[in-house]
């Protein structure tokens, strides 16, 4: 987890413009996960895991897991471009992404990443408010909440912010052996600050009105801290 953590907080690079595109990052160990009960949920942390508008569910063989997840650089701003939950001792140069399953809306700027009947389980007991403490505990781009002793739940800023995002299965050969949500692809442009400035033949600024000093004092956009939390009633 530290690798990812450690790329999450390097702001070495320039402030990036609108339109720029980003360097993806490999695959980051982040964290053991134990599926009791097989059932992977990725979802908005602001809503119950099993809320099929705002996740999905993946039935996957009860078992040990490892969480993974990939970076992209657009200058000094780092972002979650990937996270993927896959079997332990799975050899990953065999592992081939499946067609689209589902897909997780996001209305707070995160994704929670647990077994869903854990998870379930323990927030329907949990007090809304200390549940709340718990996910803006820490402001950080990936980290890990514990429920209780033995119910994790992996916190991820969800590429640029609200949208929905794409799941998919991921195979070993025709085996089911973990799930992969894209935050942000390769493709994305750069959606904050402003245009890069024109350069003319010599070096020059074509637009005279532009101010270099508008991206210098531009303060990074992050996704937004979870600000409430819903419950089923």
């Amino acid at each position: 987890m530290k690798g990812f953590e450690a790329f999450l907080s390097d702001q070495s690079g320039t402030v990036p413009h609108s339109g720029q595109k980003g360097i993806l990052t490999e695959w980051f160990p982040f964290s053991d996960l134990e599926l009791s009960s097989g059932n992977l949920a990725f979802f908005d942390p602001a809503f119950p895991p099993d809320d099929s508008t705002m996740g999905t569910v993946i039935e996957l063989p009860p078992g040990q897991f490892k969480l993974e997840a990939r970076g992209i650089a657009f200058g000094a701003d780092r972002r979650v471009a990937a996270v993927r939950c896959i079997l332990q001792d799975v050899n990953v140069a065999k592992i081939s992404k499946g067609e689209p399953i589902g897909e997780v809306g996001v209305d707070t700027g995160r994704i929670g990443v647990g077994d869903l009947s854990l998870l379930s389980a323990v927030l329907e007991n949990l007090d809304g408010d200390v549940y709340e403490d718990l996910l803006t505990s820490k402001d950080a781009g990936a980290f890990i909440i514990k429920l209780d002793p033995n119910t994790p739940l992996a916190i991820f800023s969800a590429g640029f912010g609200d949208g929905a995002y794409p799941v998919s299965s991921l195979l070993n050969g025709n085996d089911l052996i973990g799930a992969e949500i894209d935050l942000i692809s390769a493709d994305k442009s750069y959606p904050f600050g402003t245009p890069e400035p024109k350069v003319g033949s010599h070096g020059n600024l074509k637009d005279e009105n532009y101010n270099f000093s508008m991206i210098c004092s531009k303060s990074l956009h992050r996704a937004p801290m979870v600000s409430a939390v819903r419950r089923k009633h």
